[in-house]
């Protein structure tokens, strides 16, 4: 589960690395989460291990496919947050022009909106996608996925030559 420590290890450098943050944690995780079976209003940092760890050992879901498929998410997510920017701004105002908006919502989506449009958002936003790479690149690299997978195939080698 080297794979795994690294990844959690990875999201736990991010969090506290890239400070403030214009991509929330909570939802980060709750979204991680998600895309591996969670069903769940709130997921935590907690519930996503063990639900990685679930899946590698009673469902043997290949370790590297569940991270490499964890870190491309979370490349994804970041990216989004630049690439629709402005669409993210422009829906936002679409709905603010809506007649079917309580007070309360309205007041989400101006607060939203003012989010989307402070000058700090986009430099942010960049900023901490660029953390994500360098974390990933120093700790989940492509010579570090087949380090694990030399790892894993003597383990089980050995594994097998005990049971013969």
């Amino acid at each position: 589960m080297k794979q795994t420590e690294a990844f959690l290890n990875a999201l736990q450098e991010w969090e506290e690395s890239a400070q403030p943050k214009i991509q929330d944690f909570g939802k980060l995780i709750f979204f991680l989460g998600y895309k591996l079976g969670l069903k769940v209003a709130v997921a935590d940092f907690k519930m996503l291990e063990e639900r990685i760890k679930y899946l590698i050992q009673n469902e043997r879901i290949d370790e590297d496919l569940i991270v490499n498929g964890l870190v491309n998410a979370v490349t994804e997510i970041l990216e989004r947050n630049i690439e629709l920017h402005g669409e993210l701004i422009l829906d936002n105002e679409q709905l603010l022009k809506s007649k079917f908006l309580d007070e309360a919502n309205k007041e989400f989506v101006k607060r939203e909106l003012e989010f989307l449009k402070d000058r700090r958002y986009l430099p942010q936003a960049r900023y901490e996608l660029d953390v994500w790479n360098k974390i990933v690149a120093k700790n989940l690299s492509k010579a570090e996925r087949r380090r694990w997978e030399l790892e894993r195939a003597a383990h089980e080698k050995c594994k097998n030559r005990r049971h013969h």
